[in-house]
């Protein structure tokens, strides 16, 4: 029996390396869509998930056609005929698709260069760190000393090194420190 706890930790731990560090945050409703019975809000369902997971986590530039272009959060610079062949289907489709969720206010399209940047709304809010908006009245007569620290300041830091790591893609190995400790099974 021993040897097969092994082997799930050691398995447990090889997915982990191949998984990295970065994960991805998908509003269920999306996936819900994509698994729909109705193929024409399955598609639409795709190629929402495809915007959601392409678009920027982070402020940047994208070079398009060696000219650099600026690509906010929550963006993605792309042509329809890309997404045509990542989804198999034409691009007439795609626009189409497009249309439906743009009607939906659900994304955004502007043209940038040959390219068009597609800004998934509500991408900023969904995916930010989960700080509570205000602070109780009870934490706000708190002694101001030379170590107070606002909480934007604290959430900032926590993003960059979250960026530091996430790039340099290491596994997450602590995971495995919660379930698998005591020799339980992961599930």
């Amino acid at each position: 029996m021993e040897i097969a706890e092994n082997e799930n930790v050691y398995t447990d731990v090889k997915a982990l390396i191949y998984f990295g560090k970065s994960y991805l945050k998908i509003p269920r409703v999306i996936i819900e869509r994509m698994s729909s019975s109705n193929n024409s809000e399955r598609m639409i369902g795709i190629v929402h998930w495809l915007l959601f997971c392409f678009c920027n986590y982070a402020d940047g530039y994208v070079s398009i056609k060696g000219k650099q272009e600026v690509c906010h959060r929550g963006e993605c610079i792309i042509t329809y005929e890309k997404l045509a062949r990542l989804m198999m289907v034409d691009s007439r489709s795609v626009r189409r698709y497009v249309h439906s969720l743009e009607k939906e206010s659900l994304i955004e399209v502007k043209r940038v260069a040959n390219c068009s940047c597609f800004r998934v709304c509500g991408y900023n809010c969904f995916t930010a760190s989960d700080v509570p908006a205000e602070i109780p009245q009870e934490s706000k007569r708190t002694r101001v000393t030379k170590k107070t620290v606002e909480p934007d300041a604290i959430a900032a830091r926590r993003v960059e090194a979250e960026l530091k790591i996430s790039h340099g893609n290491v596994p997450r190995t602590d995971l495995l420190k919660n379930c698998c400790e005591y020799g339980k099974e992961c599930n």
